[in-house]
């Protein structure tokens, strides 16, 4: 049989997840397994190109999410060759979508996705034609990363022996904002500058929200030789001014190939928090900064982008290549890495450049320089920046944008100085209903006295001065720093120098630990061996206090929990369930091994303890690949005699959790049970049907990966965790940083 010739599409990396064009599986335990990669630069706003070749779910106002696909827009395609009939295909397979022309069927295409990029190719016309797009999101960028900007790249080819004729179209209607909030008025006007053209799609009417108002969207593409663009401002002639089209026009000899640019900008320059129609805070958001601030600015970003993006591209692509060209790691992993990524842009994600009115200066006058940030916990949770639940995956900003991740804990510094009188960590930066950065800790874990957000602050800081030695941060952020500690002193009420639990008072919350627990006592540990190094920095006679409070700490620990009979550490000492062990026990010791810091605990008893996590936890779950191994990632505890624990939350399994825990493992030398534990995750998420989580990974799933938490959405914030893991494994960025 002859072999069918090689199709003539953008190069696309071995390891980027493929499915089958318009392939969604019904049944499955994600709500909504219709999506793909996210686009828009961090809190511009967001949506996916999902995987029937529609535009949605959308998180375009800060804190919100909208699991909706617009009906009236999409690219298609139209190809005349030689003689034959011209076909015009809508490059979809959402029988919801409405067009005149006929949608592709499944598998007519493939669908690729490697966040923040992907491609599509097709195989159902004569002519090759595939197409790549992304949002320059790009590692220790804060400008262009910030822009709402999406870029796609059609290659056509011509294999025939004949001269060929195409086209490629996109038609655009205005999408909804958030909710029911209004957006109309709209007039769509034609712009055109230095070859490029675009349509402008703008939102003005006084009934319309400060979010809206003024409000554009912009598509534009750029002619070069032997194209030729074509727009239409009135698509929808029914509805005046509710739809546009831009069309891109080729001719090819055979042979002859073309790659065409069009973009998809917009501009909504405030996020407005409270209620949406009445007074309450406003600010700008980070990509006002290089634009004029007003809603007038969407063909300008537009314009730069057809200008300038195959530079950034590259900038995208020199970053990932490391990673996807090396064989350090498995292709899995570096397929649920980059996708994980996929939260960081459409996690309800805020980043600004100012306040615009309803205080007359930030939070207390602090820093007012700065470029607040946060993602929500999830969709579901609706807390920014979780602080508790971010100690997981703090590595992505520490690593790729640590100006971010400096903002951060500084806010969080402030918080801890000026909001609680007893100096706790806040939980959260509060809520996008209510007063984020002005009001802190909605979830309301300081009037619970929570055991573990202090020592995650303290080690969270550490770490960041650890890795980028800014003296001026840690000067900053140390009167934070002791004055956390020292309510963190207070919480010890039986001498030993560790903190007591007293039931729902750390992030597994609706579990319960008692007494001394491993969790908030290795972190605690954990804080005290960081808290010794910066107080050495700081010359700060304090160190000897926390030498002697160390010292006690650890030595207790190990004697509270220490299971000789059953060769690992107990949960707490005092709860219902204080023989069970944990899989996420030693979360401390993680940042303390990066940190080349001494460990927790004895070495030998940490490792006895995590193969029995691996034995009790892992391998007893469903195991789908047939190795004998679960392929679900680490249930959270088990009883002493490998029973579940009728507790919810014990019994869940949580990806972030999985991946960290992971990290840990490959640390101590568990470097097979480390790729299982984690590949279970990986499966859960990108491989199995009945679960499909893909792009909206939860924070946790039952054995066998069914009933997520939180459902409808489940997207959720710890999962980037995944990065702890990849880079224990190897760390190609380790210069950079």
């Amino acid at each position: 049989m002859a072999k069918a010739p090689r199709r003539d599409y953008f190069e696309i990396p071995a390891c980027a997840w493929k499915r089958a064009l318009g392939d969604i599986p019904a049944g499955t335990a994600s709500s909504c397994p219709n999506r793909g990669v996210a686009l828009g630069g961090f809190g511009a706003g967001s949506f996916m190109y999902s995987i029937s070749g529609s535009f949605g779910p959308w998180s375009l106002k800060a804190g919100s999410y909208d699991q909706l696909w617009l009906d009236s827009s999409a690219f298609h395609f139209r190809e005349k060759v030689g003689d034959k009939e011209e076909r015009i295909r809508t490059l979809s397979t959402d029988p919801a979508l409405k067009t005149k022309w006929e949608k592709l069927k499944k598998g007519d295409a493939q669908y690729h996705a490697l966040q923040p990029k992907g491609w599509v190719t097709y195989g159902c016309f004569d002519l090759d034609v595939s197409q790549k797009f992304f949002s320059p999101v790009i590692p220790h960028n804060y400008k262009e990363t910030s822009y709402p900007v999406a870029v796609w790249q059609f290659k056509v080819s011509n294999p025939t022996k004949h001269r060929a004729e195409a086209t490629v179209i996109l038609t655009w209607q205005h999408p909804p904002f958030s909710g029911t909030l209004p957006r109309k008025g709209f007039k769509n006007t034609k712009r055109q500058e230095g070859g490029i053209t675009g349509i402008v799609m703008k939102a003005d009417h006084p009934e319309n929200v400060p979010e809206t108002e003024g409000s554009e969207w912009c598509i534009a593409a750029k002619s070069s030789d032997g194209t030729r663009i074509i727009i239409g401002t009135d698509w929808a002639k029914e509805e005046p001014d509710s739809a546009a089209m831009i069309a891109v026009e080729m001719s090819l000899e055979p042979g002859g190939s073309t790659t065409v640019p069009i973009v998809i900008s917009w501009d909504f320059p405030v996020v407005k928090f409270g209620d949406p129609h009445k007074t309450g805070t406003e600010w700008w958001r980070k990509y006002t900064e290089y634009f004029k601030r007003g809603g007038s600015s969407s063909f300008e970003i537009a314009k730069e982008a057809l200008k300038n993006y195959a530079g950034w591209e590259k900038q995208v692509d020199d970053w990932m290549a490391p990673v996807i060209n090396s064989d350090k790691y498995p292709e899995w992993l570096k397929t649920a890495a980059f996708n994980e990524l996929y939260y960081t842009q459409f996690g309800g994600t805020f980043y600004e450049s100012g306040l615009k009115s309803g205080h007359d200066r930030e939070y207390m006058g602090l820093h007012e320089d700065d470029h607040k940030f946060f993602v929500m916990e999830s969709i579901g949770y609706p807390y920014c920046e979780t602080f508790d639940v971010r100690h997981y995956c703090q590595i992505l900003t520490l690593k790729f944008w640590p100006e971010i991740e400096k903002d951060i804990l500084r806010c969080v510094a402030d918080g801890i100085v000026h909001f609680d009188a007893l100096h706790q960590t806040p939980h959260d930066f509060g809520v996008p209903t209510e007063d984020p950065f002005f009001k802190f800790d909605t979830y309301g874990t300081n009037k619970l006295h929570w055991k573990d957000l202090h020592a995650k602050f303290i080690q969270q800081v550490a770490r960041y001065y650890y890795v980028h030695e800014d003296r001026a941060f840690l000067d900053y952020c140390w009167p934070a720093v002791k004055m956390t500690y020292g309510y963190m002193k207070s919480q010890d009420t039986d001498g030993d120098c560790l903190p007591n639990n007293n039931g729902s008072d750390n992030t597994y919350d609706a579990w319960g630990l008692y007494g001394t627990s491993l969790l908030c006592g290795g972190l605690w540990v954990g804080a005290l061996e960081a808290m010794e190094k910066l107080a050495y920095v700081e010359n700060d006679d304090i160190i000897k206090e926390v030498i002697a409070i160390l010292d006690k700490a650890k030595a207790n620990l190990d004697a509270q929990l220490w299971s000789e009979q059953k060769q690992y550490y107990r949960i707490d000492t005092a709860g219902k369930h204080s023989d069970a062990i944990m899989a996420d026990g030693l979360n401390g010791q993680r940042f303390c091994e990066v940190m080349a810091l001494d460990d927790i605990l004895p070495r030998d008893r940490m490792v006895k303890y995590l193969k029995k996590v691996y034995e009790m936890c892992v391998v007893p779950l469903e195991d789908y690949n047939g190795d004998g191994v679960g392929d679900c990632g680490a249930m959270n505890s088990k009883n002493a005699d490998g029973t579940d624990i009728d507790i919810n939350m014990a019994k869940e399994i949580w990806p972030g959790s999985t991946y960290f825990l992971a990290a840990t493992m490959y640390r101590l030398g568990l470097k097979e049970e480390a790729l299982k534990t984690a590949y279970g995750c990986y499966y859960m998420v990108y491989g199995h049907e009945k679960s499909a989580y893909w792009f909206n990974t939860p924070e946790a799933w039952h054995n066998g990966g069914h009933s997520p938490r939180p459902v409808k959405p489940e997207q959720y914030q710890r999962a980037r965790a995944v990065w702890e893991f990849l880079l224990e494994i190897h760390d190609p960025y380790r210069a950079v940083s």
